[in-house]
């Protein structure tokens, strides 16, 4: 996906469509446009390792191009290493969002599964002006942690940014 306005598009398609019409990978496009953003004084956020279709984020996007109230967002579940999604790895999802120039970031810890407290430090750094926490509504076959470090966790957030409560299990879903 890229995120991009439509007269721009045109512009961009009209000038360099040929060479898009190469592309024959996601792999090849996002090197044009590189090159283009390049050629053309762009921006460019360049996610390139972010190439699945799960991935929150695109694998290139146009940050001069974005409204300055837009909300970019990231689903981060935990620090570790879990295989249980054809997402890209947590550890480079962190680190985009950690060093993407924007001021404001969304993550959304859904389904959040089980956690070391420096998964706590990563949003910090991260500095999201919001944070959905939840479990998994669908199955409870992934390594959740228990409600009691969930609370926790919500409570650590509330220190620095907002939380939206989403599905917990059982206890006090307040997070206070």
């Amino acid at each position: 996906m890229i995120a991009i306005r439509r007269e721009v598009m045109e512009k961009i398609v009209k000038k360099y469509g040929k060479e898009i019409e190469k592309c024959k990978t996601l792999k090849d496009l996002v090197k044009l446009f590189k090159k283009i953003g390049k050629k053309e004084g762009l921006k460019i956020l360049d996610l390139s390792a972010h190439q699945t279709p799960s991935s929150p984020l695109a694998p290139l996007a146009f940050l001069d191009l974005f409204p300055e109230n837009s909300i970019l967002g990231c689903t981060i579940e935990t620090n570790r290493s879990y295989a249980v999604s054809l997402a890209p790895p947590v550890g480079e999802r962190y680190i985009a969002m950690r060093d993407l120039k924007w001021p404001r970031k969304f993550i959304a810890v859904e389904p959040i599964l089980d956690f070391d407290w420096v998964f706590l430090d990563w949003l910090k750094k991260i500095k999201p002006i919001m944070v959905s926490v939840g479990y998994n509504n669908y199955t409870k076959r992934f390594p959740e942690p228990d409600v009691e470090k969930t609370l926790t966790l919500i409570k650590e957030l509330k220190k620095f940014t907002n939380v939206e409560i989403k599905t917990i299990r059982g206890g006090n879903s307040s997070g206070d």
